[in-house]
Order: structure tokens, then sequence, then C-alpha cells
């Protein structure tokens, strides 16, 4: 008995949760974060105020919940791509998994790094997978800044591709970051 109720109550969360999150999709769209309540957020959902508290501190908390989620998809691509630290070699292999995720959780991606989400969301996804990819390694001042130039590059090319509306496919993406960073490479190299 106890069981079956465990499963109820299961359910019931993963429901009240589902209508969280999307009454907040929705609203973050409409609205812009800092004019989401959370008595905007139970009314559009449906559920009581006390349900959503149960879920979560505040709208603050929801935030951070989703952005978290957003990022350790990411982060868990590059520990399992470059579990012992600086690769340059990973980084454009990395960046299809990259796209390939935000591709597929492109609406909350479009909405954070819109208008009204929250600006430094990308930013602070960048800087996660940087911290995580390289705090193991030990890398010459050459690696760091070809990091930093490899990172920045992506993580504008994804700040383009969400804010012309994912125009081009995730295929289409991996192709202009690759010959993008050939370019660069070939540049530096008739530099150096």
């Amino acid at each position: 008995m106890n069981d079956s109720k465990s499963k109820e109550n299961d359910v019931r969360y993963k429901a009240a949760e589902e209508k969280i999150r999307s009454a907040f999709y929705e609203l973050l769209r409409e609205e812009g974060f800092q004019k989401v309540t959370v008595r905007m957020i139970v009314e559009r959902a449906g559920i009581n105020r006390s349900t959503f508290y149960l879920h979560y501190q505040d709208k603050y908390d929801l935030l951070e919940s989703i952005e978290e989620e957003l990022s350790g998809g990411i982060a868990g691509m590059a520990m399992k791509m470059v579990p012992d630290g600086f690769d340059a070699a990973a980084i454009l292999p990395l960046s299809k998994e990259i796209i390939r995720w935000v591709w597929e959780n492109r609406d909350w991606f479009s909405v954070l790094d819109g208008p009204n989400g929250d600006p430094g969301f990308l930013p602070r996804h960048a800087e996660r997978m940087r911290a995580l990819m390289y705090s193991k390694a030990v890398m010459t001042v050459e690696e760091e800044y070809i990091e930093a130039v490899m990172i920045g590059m992506v993580l504008q090319f994804l700040r383009t591709w969400i804010r012309r509306d994912f125009a081009e496919s995730p295929e289409e993406l991996q192709a202009l970051i690759m010959k993008t960073a050939m370019g660069v490479t070939h540049r530096i190299g008739s530099i150096v």
C-alpha cells in the first residue's frame, strides 16, 4: 500500500513540476523574468501556491534549477569527452555534442538567452564548462589563449544561432564552426 501511495505521489509531483515549468516558460516568453511572480506561475499552472513551494523556494530557485539542468547536460558531456583536462582536439567534437544538446533544448535556450530571460545564462554556462574541462589541465600560455578563443567562438556561434531562431540545422552550424575554426587556426599559424 505504501509503495502504491508513493508512486501516486511521485506521479502527482512530476505532473505538478511539469505544470510549473511549462507555466514559467510561457510567462518568461510573454512577460520576462523580472515581471514574473510566483502568483502568476501558480495561476497559469493551475496549482496551489503551497504546491509550488514544495518544489521551489521562489522564482529564482526555479530559474536556477532549470539553468543547472541545462548546464549539467553540457558539463556531463565535457567530463565524458575530456576527462583528463584540456585537449584542443576535443573542443570541436565537444561543440558538436553541445550543439545537439542546445538543439534538443532549444525552447529553453531561446527564452533564457533572449531579451526576457537571463543575460548571464550562456556566459555562466561557458564558464562552468571551461572550469570543468580545464581544471585538471596544466596549459601553456598558448593553449590558454586557444582555449579562450575556441570557447568564446562557440559561445558566440550559439548566441547567434539562438538569435537567428535556429535558422541553420545543427549540422550546418557545426560545419560553420569547423570552417571558421580552421580559418582562424590557419591565420594564426601564418602570423606565428
